[in-house]
């Protein structure tokens, strides 16, 4: 075993396999620092991740069957011990991987002393005459605790209306998504955090076929509320409910629509089953960077069921093809 690893020390192998591992993280941080700026999807991150990771038993399988020569690069069993250069080599890479450390250090020391959104110190250009609003997950309130799926699922799609409105602003789930059970925070805080100006929160609890949601709308600069109302319905009036919640809110907000009173909610499917299941799907779909297989494994067979209830439904299809 010994003589295993003095030959890997000599063939460089372990060196390039520090090497590789350091540069590696400082690129995955570098990309998934730098890609949400230039809008690209959020699987490139995955990618380059994969990637990476592939590439990391390749480099260390060509280091020790090839060497480096004056000659260029040959196979490792036809160099001459003699004529041998891998000390050199060694300390080529001694000097990669300590300028490796060096820029990861330097990329650790960035993030810390950058503005995190605890301090509320995010800063947004701001445009006169345009509202700005957070959408938080709805709370679940259900007596088994089992509809957290279903908050998340009626905040997400409440987000995805209010941002085609004209005159609104609207924080991206991501964001306003991480303050998700961080009850210590004041919704001033939250909103300070995300600059905005409104929050918008709420509960859900269900029971049997009924469903009620509860949501207000607290201007975070006053701590005061705009609005508020509960909703008890059917299930299967789900978008109704959805289309005057995201009305009450606009009406709030004093914002001008072009539609007038044409319904704002895209009806995607008319089965209550199969949006059920595209919620949950969505809940597990959210947890892929934490869990990512088991959670595609888990959102996958949810949003195909949903497909296979209404072969119409768009938005599961949708979401299959970008799995």
């Amino acid at each position: 075993m010994s003589s295993l690893f003095a030959e890997l020390k000599r063939r460089n192998v372990v060196r390039v396999g520090i090497a590789y591992v350091i540069l590696g993280w400082v690129i995955i941080q570098v990309a998934d620092t730098v890609f949400p700026q230039f809008g690209f999807p959020e699987w490139t991150n995955q990618f380059v991740t994969i990637v990476i990771a592939l590439g990391l038993p390749i480099a260390l399988l060509l280091s020790w069957a090839f060497e480096m020569t004056p000659q260029g690069v040959m196979k490792t069993e036809e160099v001459d011990a003699d004529a041998s250069i891998t000390h050199n080599t060694g300390q080529k890479l001694n000097v990669i991987i300590g300028a490796a450390l060096v820029a990861a250090l330097a990329f650790i020391a960035w993030q810390n002393m950058g503005p995190s959104a605890d301090e509320g110190e995010l800063v947004v250009t701001e445009t006169p005459g345009v509202q700005t609003i957070a959408v938080m997950p709805f709370a679940d309130m259900s007596a088994a605790g089992d509809q957290e799926y279903f908050g998340d699922g009626i905040a997400e799609e409440l987000l995805n209306v209010l941002v085609k409105i004209d005159g609104l602003r609207v924080t991206s789930r991501t964001s306003s998504f991480a303050f998700k059970g961080q009850s210590g925070i004041s919704l001033a805080e939250i909103g300070k955090a995300l600059n905005v100006d409104h929050v918008l929160e709420g509960s859900v609890r269900t029971s049997g076929d009924m469903v009620r949601i509860t949501a207000q709308l607290i201007d975070v600069r006053t701590d005061t509320h705009l609005w508020s109302e509960t909703y008890d319905r059917s299930i299967s009036n789900i978008f109704a409910i959805q289309d005057e919640i995201s009305h009450a809110i606009v009406d709030a907000l004093k914002v001008t629509l072009g539609t007038g009173n044409e319904t704002m909610v895209e009806i995607a499917t008319t089965s209550s089953k199969a949006y059920n299941l595209y919620l949950r799907g969505l809940y597990e779909f959210a947890q892929r960077f934490e869990q990512r297989l088991a959670a595609l494994e888990k959102a996958i067979p949810l949003f195909t069921a949903a497909t296979v209830i209404d072969p119409d439904y768009a938005d599961a299809f949708a979401i299959l093809g970008r799995d």
